[in-house]
C-alpha cells in the first residue's frame, strides 16, 4: 500500500504543484516584469551605467532571443505532454519521464538565465554590483526580500 501511495501521489503532488506553478511562465510570453528594452533603461537610472556598459549589456543574449524563446516554448509542450499524461492512461514510469523532462528543460531556461547575470555582473565597476544586491538579480539579501514578500 506504501509503493502504491508513493507510485500515484508522488508524481500526482508534482504535477498538480506544476500545474500552478508553470503556466504563469510557460503559457505566455507576455511575462511580468521588464522587456530587454527597459531592463537596460532601468539599469541604466538605477545603476549609473556608461554608455559603453549599457552597449555591452544590450548584446548580450535576452529573454526575448530565439534561443530563450525556444526554450519557452519547449516548456509549454513539455507541461502540456506531462498533464496529458497525468490525465490519460501513461504509467507511473511515463508519467516520471515526462515531469524529469519538463524539470530539466526548466533548469537550462534557469541556467540560460543565471548566465546572462553572471555576464552582466562581469560589466559593472564594484560600486555598481553593490547596487545590484538591492535589485533583486539573484546576489544576496534584497533578492530574498523580493522573493518572499
Amino acid at each position: 500500500m506504501r509503493q502504491l501511495r508513493k507510485n500515484i501521489l508522488g508524481p500526482l503532488a508534482a504535477a498538480i504543484v506544476m500545474g500552478f506553478a508553470i503556466p504563469a511562465v510557460a503559457k505566455s510570453d507576455q511575462r511580468p516584469g521588464f522587456g530587454e528594452g527597459k531592463f537596460i533603461e532601468h539599469m541604466t537610472k538605477k545603476m549609473d551605467l556608461t554608455p559603453e556598459q549599457q552597449e555591452k549589456i544590450k548584446a548580450l543574449p535576452g529573454d526575448d532571443s530565439d534561443a530563450m524563446k525556444a526554450k519557452r516554448e519547449s516548456m509549454r509542450a513539455a507541461q502540456e505532454d506531462l498533464e496529458q499524461a497525468m490525465k490519460g492512461a501513461a504509467s507511473d514510469d511515463e508519467v516520471r519521464v515526462k515531469f524529469a523532462n519538463l524539470e530539466k528543460l526548466q533548469a537550462e531556461f534557469a541556467k540560460a538565465r543565471f548566465d546572462k547575470i553572471l555576464a552582466i555582473r562581469a560589466i559593472l565597476t564594484p560600486e555598481q554590483k553593490e547596487k545590484l544586491k538591492g535589485m533583486g538579480m539573484g546576489m544576496g539579501k534584497g533578492d530574498k526580500k523580493r522573493r518572499h514578500r
